[in-house]
C-alpha cells in the first residue's frame, strides 16, 4: 500500500479528540433530596447500564469516523486494478535525463543518436498528464546544472528546450545526472517516482560514483540507443603533437595518432593550417593494444611568416564527427635567441661545458631552412645582473660557471616573466642552496657527489638509465637513438633529491637518482642537470643524440610566455592569461567559421598579467580574441572534444545492475527503434485501486450510526 499524501498522516492524531471530549464533558448529577428511593434503585441500575453502552458505542463510532477520514485524506492506494470500479492512474513524478554528450553524435542511417533520443524525450513528455510532476535535465550544458521542472517552467518551455537543444556540448557524466535526478525525486511527495535515461550507454559516460538510494528511491530506466558494434567501427584522433619551438622557414612537424576501428583499413587524414590545406595522408591502421587498431603520421608544413598559427587535423569519413577533428594553436617564431653564460675563453676550452653547448646549438641552427633562426650569444656571468633580456628566450648556465646571488635573482625574474633557464651543475659552481631556493622553491636539494656514492671513489661511473619518453624533449629518442643515449656515463654527479610535486623528473641515473629535472616557474620554466657535460664529468656530449637533446631542451624551455594555455577541452571554462590585453572589463572571443556569435570573456584577478574567463563552456572550434570595437587579434585558442568520448564501448547489463545496486532497473534496447508504448506504459500507466473512496464512505457510515445511537431514547 502507498499513500499519495503521506504528509497528512498527522491527522490520525485527531482520533484522540472524541475520547478527550468524552472525558471532559461527562454528565454531572446534582443530588436532590427525596423521601424514598427504595423502589427506584433497581430501575436506575438498568437505565445506567443502557446509557453507558450507548455512550461507548457512540464514542467508538466517532473515533472510527475521524480515523477513517484522516486515512482517506492521506489517499491510500493499492497497486493493480483489484477493484475495477475503484481503479485509475495516479500522479507520476518523472525525471527525463537526455544524454547530450559528444558520443551521441554517432550516426546510423544519416540520423544521429542524439536526434533519436531527443524525439523519444518529446514522445515521453507528450504523454504526461496535467497532474504529473516532470523534471528534465541533461548531461551537459545549462540544464545539467539547473534542471527544468513543469511546475516552474511549464511543459511547453521544456518541449521547446528539447527541440532546440544542440548535441555534443561536453564529455557528459551520465552518472552525475542520474544522481541529481534521484535526489530531486526523493524529495517529491508523489510515491510513483521514475527516472528515464535516454543515452547510448557509453561506459565512459557512466564513470562516476552512484549515490546510495534514499527513502523512496525511484525506479530507473535506461533506454540504450547505441549498438555494441559501434565501438568496433569508430576511429578517432587521439592526440596531435606540436613542435616544441616552431621557427619560421622550418619544416614544422605536426604529428597525430589515430585509434579505433579495425586493423588493415586505410584512413584518410588531412591538415589545414591558417585556413589553407597543407596536406593529405593515407594511414594504415595496425593492430594495437587490447585489440584496438592504431595509426600514426606526421605532416611537415612550412610557415614563412612568424606569428600565431592555427589549424586542424581531420579524419575523413567516420560517423562520429566530434573525435574526427583535433584543433591546435601554436606560435611561429622569427628566431630564437639563446644566451650562454661562461667566463671569457670558455667557448674555446674543451674542458668546459660552454665549448660543447655552443657547438651543439650552432650545429642545430643549421637544421632549419630559415635565415639564422637560432642565435647563440655568449655573455659573461658577472654581467647577468645588468643584462637586458629583451628578445632572449633561454639562458644556459654551464657547470663551473660562478654566478652571484644578484645574477641568480635576475635570472629567476627572467624565468618568472616567461623565459627559460637551463642549469648544468656538479654542486660546485652554483651552490645547491641558491638553485634550490631561487629556482625550485625548496622542491630540490643538490648535494655533494660523494653523498650519492656513499663515500665511493671520486672517479666512480654511473650511467643514464631512463628518461621520460612522453616528454617533448625526448620525443625523438626512440629505438636505437634512445638506446645509444641511455648509455651515457657520468663521473660523480651531484646528489639531486626531489622534494616537491611541482618538480618533474625527466631523466634518472642507475639506482633511480634524478639526473635532469624541470619545473614551471611563473610564466617560464627552469631545468637543472646534476652534472656537467665536459669530458671530466660525462661523455654525454659525445653521444649521437646530444645535439637534438640539447636543442629540444632549449626550445622547450624557451617556448613559454605569451598568452599561456592555447588548448581547452569542451565542457571546461576557458581562462586566458594575456600580456598584451588592454585591460578592458571584457573581451570578445569569436569562433572561426560562418554564423558564429561572439562570446564574452570577463576580466578576473590573475597572479600575473590579465586573465579573462568565459561565463560558460565554449563549443569546439578555433577562437580569436579581440578587445571591444578593435580589429587586432589578441590571442588564439582552440577548444576540442574530449578524445575519451570516441571510446564507444557500451556498459553491459550485468555491470549496469552491479553499478546501480539498490535501485530497481529496467533496460530497454532502442538501438533499432524506440519502444514508445513500453516506455510510456512504464513511466505513466501505473494503475492503482483507490482506497480513499471506501474509507470515506465507511467514515460517513459510522457518523450515521453515531447519529442513530445518540438520538435513540
Amino acid at each position: 500500500m502507498n499513500f499519495l499524501q503521506p504528509a497528512l498522516g498527522f491527522a490520525l492524531a485527531l482520533v484522540a479528540v472524541p475520547f478527550v471530549l468524552h472525558l471532559f464533558t461527562r454528565r454531572r448529577f446534582t443530588p436532590v433530596p427525596f423521601s424514598s428511593i427504595l423502589f427506584l434503585k433497581q430501575s436506575r441500575k438498568r437505565s445506567m447500564t443502557r446509557l453507558t453502552l450507548r455512550n461507548l458505542l457512540a464514542l467508538l463510532c466517532r473515533a472510527l469516523a475521524v480515523g477513517l477520514l484522516a486515512a482517506a485524506f492521506m489517499m491510500p492506494v493499492l497497486p493493480g486494478r483489484n477493484f475495477q470500479f475503484l481503479g485509475g492512474r495516479t500522479r507520476a513524478a518523472l525525471a527525463v535525463v537526455l544524454d547530450n554528450s559528444y558520443s551521441m553524435n554517432w550516426t546510423h542511417g544519416g540520423v544521429s543518436l542524439f536526434d533519436r533520443a531527443r524525439a523519444a524525450a518529446l514522445q515521453i513528455l507528450e504523454q504526461a498528464g496535467p497532474d504529473d510532476e516532470i523534471l528534465f535535465l541533461t548531461t551537459c550544458g545549462q540544464t545539467a546544472a539547473a534542471p527544468m521542472t513543469a511546475r516552474e517552467h511549464g511543459r511547453r518551455a521544456i518541449a521547446a528546450a528539447v527541440r532546440t537543444m544542440p548535441a555534443g556540448e561536453c564529455a557528459g557524466d551520465l552518472t552525475a545526472a542520474v544522481n541529481r535526478a534521484t535526489h530531486e525525486l526523493e524529495r517529491s511527495g508523489v510515491p510513483d517516482r521514475r527516472v528515464a535515461a535516454l543515452t547510448d550507454m557509453q561506459a565512459f559516460a557512466l564513470r562516476g560514483r552512484v549515490r546510495a538510494p534514499g527513502r523512496g528511491a525511484p525506479e530507473l530506466l535506461f533506454a540504450s540507443f547505441g549498438a555494441a558494434a559501434d565501438a568496433q567501427t569508430n576511429t578517432g584522433i587521439d592526440s596531435v603533437t606540436l613542435p616544441v619551438y616552431a621557427l619560421h622557414g622550418d619544416a614544422v612537424p605536426v604529428c597525430f595518432t589515430l585509434s579505433g576501428g579495425s586493423a588493415g583499413r586505410k584512413q584518410i587524414v588531412t591538415l589545414t593550417a591558417n585556413g589553407r590545406p597543407r596536406g593529405e595522408q593515407a594511414v594504415d591502421m595496425a593492430p594495437g593494444r587490447n585489440g584496438t587498431a592504431t595509426g600514426r603520421g606526421c605532416f611537415r608544413p612550412t610557415f614563412n611568416e612568424p606569428g600565431l598559427a592555427a589549424g586542424e587535423v581531420t579524419l575523413q569519413g567516420d560517423p562520429l564527427a566530434e573525435d574526427n577533428v583535433r584543433r591546435f594553436v601554436f606560435r611561429v617564431h622569427r628566431e630564437m635567441r639563446v644566451l650562454v653564460a661562461a667566463p671569457p675563453g670558455a667557448e674555446s676550452d674543451p674542458g668546459h661545458d660552454a665549448y660543447y653547448i655552443e657547438r651543439a646549438l650552432r650545429a642545430a641552427r643549421g637544421a632549419g631552412t630559415g635565415s639564422a633562426p637560432l642565435r647563440v650569444e655568449p655573455v659573461e656571468p658577472d654581467r647577468l645582473d645588468q643584462y637586458d633580456f629583451e628578445g632572449v628566450r633561454a639562458v644556459v648556465i654551464p657547470s663551473r660557471t660562478p654566478v652571484s646571488q644578484d645574477a641568480a635573482a635576475r635570472l629567476r625574474d627572467f624565468a618568472m616573466g616567461g623565459g627559460g633557464a637551463l642549469l648544468f651543475s656538479d654542486a660546485a659552481a652554483i651552490p645547491g642552496e641558491v638553485s634550490d631556493k631561487l629556482f625550485f622553491s625548496g622542491g630540490t636539494t643538490l648535494g655533494a657527489a660523494d653523498a650519492l656514492h656513499g663515500g665511493a671513489a671520486a672517479q666512480a661511473f654511473t650511467a643514464l638509465e631512463s628518461f621520460d619518453a612522453r616528454h617533448p624533449v625526448f620525443r625523438d629518442f626512440k629505438g636505437e637513438a634512445g638506446a645509444q643515449f641511455t648509455g651515457a656515463r657520468f663521473v660523480s654527479p651531484g646528489r639531486l633529491a626531489v622534494n616537491g610535486p611541482e618538480v618533474r623528473v625527466l631523466a634518472s641515473l642507475k639506482g633511480g637518482a634524478p639526473l635532469l629535472v624541470e619545473r614551471r616557474l611563473g610564466r617560464g620554466r627552469v631545468a637543472l642537470m646534476a652534472s656537467g657535460i665536459n669530458p671530466y664529468a660525462s661523455d654525454i656530449a659525445l653521444k649521437p643524440g646530444f645535439v637534438p637533446f640539447l636543442f629540444n631542451l632549449v626550445k622547450y624551455l624557451g617556448q613559454t610566455g605569451g598568452q599561456g594555455r592555447t588548448e581547452f577541452t569542451g565542457g571546461e571554462i576557458v581562462e586566458l592569461d594575456l600580456d598584451t590585453a588592454p585591460g578592458a572589463p571584457a573581451i570578445e572571443a569569436l569562433r572561426q567559421g560562418p554564423g558564429a556569435r561572439p562570446e564574452a570573456l570577463s576580466l578576473v584577478p590573475g597572479s600575473r598579467g590579465l586573465r579573462y574567463r568565459s561565463a560558460a563552456p565554449l563549443p569546439p572550434g578555433i577562437y580569436e580574441t579581440r578587445a571591444p570595437g578593435a580589429d587586432a587579434v589578441l590571442a588564439l585558442f582552440a577548444v576540442n572534444a574530449d578524445p575519451a568520448e570516441g571510446r564507444l564501448e557500451r556498459m553491459a547489463p550485468a555491470r549496469l545492475g552491479k553499478k546501480f545496486a539498490g535501485y530497481r532497473i529496467t533496460r530497454v534496447d532502442a538501438s533499432r527503434f524506440f519502444p514508445r508504448e513500453r516506455v510510456v506504459r512504464w513511466a505513466f500507466n501505473k494503475e492503482y485501486s483507490y482506497l480513499w473512496i471506501p474509507l470515506a464512505l465507511a467514515a460517513l457510515a459510522f457518523l450515521a450510526l453515531d447519529t442513530l445511537v445518540s438520538n435513540r431514547s
